[in-house]
């Protein structure tokens, strides 16, 4: 097979097909190479055909809170008071999540702690793994 830009849904599944076959080729062989060239290529088509949207910082933080088995009563702590709470989580006050870019720094903000994306979660969005999106990316500062 060729490797060439895939344009179309055809060209697709038949690069998924090859890619299958060469599965148990080994690192630094032709057939090797063929993979990995092929693999970057169908990362680009998913990319430009089935663009995923960033989530949105306040439903990952209540995924979280369900994952974590948090009430709001524990985020009294990390955002200062019950009433910070119920605005970040009613959507009436925007959350540091969205307005600071220092990810992994401590917040340059009014209230001494914010949910922040760890640099794993920001791996694991920009790689695509949205099955441990949020899960292991979210820490409370």
């Amino acid at each position: 097979m060729k490797a060439k830009v895939i344009k179309t849904q055809l060209e697709y599944e038949a690069t998924l097909a090859r890619i299958e076959r060469l599965m148990e080729a080994k690192r630094n062989t032709p057939q090797g190479d063929e993979l990995e060239l092929l693999t970057l290529l169908v990362q680009d088509y998913e990319e430009r055909v089935f663009p995923i949207d960033k989530p949105d910082p306040l439903e990952a933080i209540r995924f979280r809170m369900e994952q974590q088995g948090l009430k709001p009563h524990d985020l009294v702590p990390l955002l200062g008071s019950r009433s910070r709470v119920s605005e970040v989580l009613a959507g009436r006050a925007p959350s540091q999540l969205e307005n600071d870019s220092s990810l992994g720094r401590p917040a340059r903000h009014s209230s001494s702690r914010s949910f922040r994306p760890t640099r794993e979660c920001v791996s694991a969005y920009s790689s695509q793994e949205f099955r441990v999106f949020p899960a292991i990316g979210m820490r409370l500062n």
